[in-house]
């Protein structure tokens, strides 16, 4: 079993003791992050090394920023999306046995009046596209996990009419989610949770939204066909977010199902000096460090939503077996 999750932390410096306790508690063994919020250089990485993780990261300073943080060996794909020019940092990829794992901080896209804002949206979703297409025709295994700053559906947000105006409702935002979806991607909490309501994985800071539970659904896991066969769960973890000094996002996790992830492990670790250019692979020295113990926090939440097992996923068409792939966690 390996369990996968991915979180908008809303600044890595100041929630690490957060990222610490919540994925030490919850055995995360792959993390997605997003808005780290700092420069490459000030990025805690001697922190979650010492937890025993491998770390890869691209940050800016102040704003954006992805990371993945992996118990298992994990090399380097790109930093930034290959097929788009942009000076943000909002894609991180690399290959965990064989899986392309990939952490993207999608645009908000507000104002929707302006178009230079909503147009970059757009824009930065339609290049995600066009890039995974051609992936999926290779029958490659896939799991693009992010904070998307989409609420596919009307039930996604806590009230239609208040939030019709932003960015994350527009009709055209909620088109561009979709057409992910339909070129064979998988919503790992639409497979878990196919009829939901009130599940939410941001809220806002103001007038209490958490306690109110007046939230959005826009944080997703994304997979490919061969990856959703494996899964087994999926939820929101509400926790984090009750914590003191919290993000205003949960983490949204999902486990599969494997019976390699044995030998991965033994396979040795990744380069984790965060330090590469888009497209090179990592070359140096293993990281592999014991987790060490650390002081839980004090605020232990309530609001905890409890994972809801996999029903029979729909059945989608395939691409042919690639005969040539080994190495594969599942």
């Amino acid at each position: 079993m390996i369990k996968l999750a991915t979180w908008n932390v809303n600044s890595i410096r100041t929630r690490k003791n957060h990222v610490k306790e919540w994925i030490q508690n919850e055995n995360i063994d792959v993390l997605m992050l997003q808005e780290l919020k700092c420069k490459d250089e000030d990025f805690p990485l001697d922190f979650f090394q010492n937890l025993g993780y491998n770390c890869e990261f691209f940050g800016q300073k102040a704003y954006n920023g992805v990371a993945i943080l992996s118990r298992l060996p994990m090399e380097i794909i790109h930093k930034g999306l290959p097929n788009f020019q942009d000076e943000k940092s909002r894609w991180i990829e690399v290959k965990i046995a064989n899986i392309r794992v990939i952490s993207s901080y999608f645009p908000n896209g507000n104002l929707v009046e302006d178009e230079k804002k909503f147009g970059y949206k757009k824009e930065y979703m339609a290049k995600v596209y066009e890039y995974i297409k051609p992936l999926l025709l290779k029958d490659e295994e896939i799991i693009l996990g992010g904070d998307y700053n989409v609420a596919p559906n009307d039930f996604d947000v806590y009230s239609i009419k208040a939030m019709a105006h932003d960015a994350i409702c527009q009709p055209q935002s909620k088109k561009d989610f979709q057409a992910l979806l339909n070129l064979g991607l998988y919503n790992t909490l639409d497979v878990a949770s196919p009829i939901r309501s009130g599940i939410f994985s941001w809220w806002s800071y103001q007038s209490g939204g958490f306690n109110k539970n007046q939230g959005a659904l826009i944080d997703f896991l994304l997979c490919s066909p061969k990856l959703i066969d494996k899964l087994e769960s999926s939820h929101v973890d509400t926790q984090p977010r009750s914590w003191q000094q919290p993000s205003d996002h949960a983490p949204v996790v999902a486990t599969f199902m494997t019976n390699n992830l044995k030998e991965c492990h033994t396979i040795g670790t990744s380069s984790t000096n965060g330090d590469q250019t888009n497209g090179d692979p990592t070359n140096s020295s293993q990281t592999n460090s014991d987790p060490t113990n650390g002081d839980p926090m004090n605020q232990k939440a309530q609001h905890s939503q409890q994972e809801a097992k996999k029903p029979t996923p729909p059945t989608a068409p395939k691409p042919p077996e690639n005969n040539n792939q080994q190495g594969s966690l599942f």
